[in-house]
Parts: structure tokens; C-alpha cells; sequence
């Protein structure tokens, strides 16, 4: 079974929805997993797990309901590429704490977390509208 290609980018956004969902209602694990990849202390591993959960959101969002407007696709890659960047972290010091990023829903290891952030951005921008041929 294949996914049409207009539903791409809607599946990337609903993705980060359930990812930013998950990241709010577990949002003491969230800020603690960036404290340990950022070595950043309360408030700003704090800060950072609010503006996550709240960019997560709105690329999700505007991704499914308006999939072809850049906010979407630019807001969703940062952090899909964020996201990656955050794993190689993980990677390259040898921590092998699971991430949680969805929260209680879904835990993987650095690895395979690597992968999904990878397919999110191949989802984002697989399932963008063609550019119109140039008029002339």
C-alpha cells in the first residue's frame, strides 16, 4: 500500500503533532533530555521544551491543513534537522538513553530515531505541489 503523494507532507505534520502532544503531557522527561544533549540547566533546558513543543506544533499544523505553504516545510525541516542533530549528539558521546519524543507513546534509541527524523524530512518535502511551468 502506498500513501499518495498529496498526503505527505499532511502525514510529516501529524507526525510533529503527536510528537509535540506527547513532548507537553511529558514535559519534565522533554526538558530533561535536553539538559542532558545541551547540557543546558533549568530554566532555559525549560525554555527550549516549550519553544520545541510550541514549533513542533505549529510546522505540524500548518503541514497538515496547508501543506503547501513554506512555514510548514521550513519550520518542520529545523527541526526535523534539530532533532537529527540532537541524536548524533547522542551517538557520537555513546549515550544510550531511548529517546522519548513521543513521549510514553513510542521510545527508540538514537539510531533509529536518526532514521525517522530522516524520513520526516523526506515526507515534508516528497509530498510538495510542483512548481507551475514558467509562463511564456
Amino acid at each position: 500500500m502506498t500513501l499518495p503523494v498529496n498526503l505527505l507532507a499532511p502525514t510529516a505534520g501529524l507526525i510533529l503533532i503527536a510528537s509535540g502532544v506527547a513532548k507537553a503531557f511529558d514535559f519534565g522527561e522533554a526538558a530533561t533530555m535536553i539538559q542532558i544533549t545541551l547540557v543546558a540547566f533549568p530554566p532555559w533546558s525549560q525554555v527550549v521544551a516549550v519553544a520545541t513543543i510550541a514549533l513542533e506544533l505549529v510546522a505540524g499544523f500548518s503541514l497538515a491543513l496547508r501543506p503547501a505553504a513554506p512555514l510548514g516545510r521550513v519550520v518542520g525541516t529545523a527541526l526535523a534537522s534539530g532533532f537529527a542533530g540532537f541524536n548524533l549528539v547522542h551517538i557520537a558521546r555513546h549515550i544510550q538513553v531511548p529517546c522519548k519524543c513521543f513521549g510514553a507513546l513510542f521510545t527508540a534509541s538514537p539510531g533509529v530515531m536518526l532514521a525517522i527524523d530522516g524520513l520526516l524530512v523526506a515526507l515534508i518535502w516528497a509530498g510538495q505541489p510542483k512548481a507551475p511551468p514558467p509562463a511564456g
